[in-house]
């Protein structure tokens, strides 16, 4: 009988040391699970808190802000102009301006200039330039080329046989031209003339050899002339 009480006694100190030790091994498992969300660094380096949305947690959503939308058309921000930007010259409102002619025209007669002598001096490209209004004035080169039913700088330049660029294509090809050829072409828009109006000729190298032509000047090897009777007024 007593060693029944004894043996009962040591079950229920191993029962009580069981479950004592079971409660440590708890604890320690719960401790260890338990997580802790590190700081991330933000943009300037120093920590910063992240929240955390836990599983079935309820969140209400933000409400967005009513933002107005402008239509107001935004400003154009025109490109920084390179060395080779030349500005068009508005010329249809200032009568100042010895002729009036298009966008397209003085495009058109940078292109002729730029063929003929992009590599002549200013003064050189001025006085091809002239030749080329001194023709529209005329009444030699009246021919409509394109159809329009006028006489414009189109119709002068592309005169049959005129000028050499335009008849052989290059005329067509040269898209970009020089920055002195758009100021040629603005100073006699602008100035007029820079040789007399009966001055309808040029061409490198030597003069024509034609019956009642003289010459009126030489530049940068560029021979500039007239006939006789164009100087005597005759068109």
């Amino acid at each position: 009988m007593k060693f029944n009480k004894v043996f009962a006694l040591v079950i229920c100190t191993l029962m009580i040391l069981l479950i004592f030790i079971g409660s440590i091994i708890f604890l320690a498992i719960s401790g260890s699970t338990s997580t802790t969300i590190p700081d991330f660094p933000n943009e300037e380096g120093k920590p910063t808190s992240t929240p955390t949305t836990y599983p079935n947690s309820k969140v209400e959503p933000s409400k967005s802000e009513n933002i107005e939308i402008s239509t107001t058309p935004s400003q154009s921000i025109s490109p920084t102009p390179s060395a080779s930007t030349v500005p068009s010259i508005d010329n249809s409102k200032d009568n100042t301006f010895y002729y009036i002619i298009t966008d397209e025209e003085r495009e058109l007669l940078a292109r002729i200039v730029t063929c003929e002598s992009s590599i002549c001096s200013l003064e050189c490209q001025k006085d091809v330039c002239s030749v080329i209004f001194n023709r529209l004035e005329s009444g030699k080169w009246r021919k409509d080329m394109n159809g329009d039913g006028q006489i414009t700088m189109y119709d002068i330049i592309y005169y049959p046989n005129a000028f050499t660029p335009a008849s052989n294509g290059a005329l067509d090809r040269c898209t970009t031209p020089c920055k002195s050829a758009y100021e040629a072409v603005d100073y006699v828009v602008k100035n007029g003339p820079t040789v007399p109006t009966y001055v309808r000729y040029f061409r490198t190298s030597y003069d024509f050899k034609w019956d009642g032509y003289s010459n009126y000047k030489v530049i940068d090897n560029v021979y500039f002339g007239y006939f006789n009777d164009w100087k005597n007024g005759a068109w």
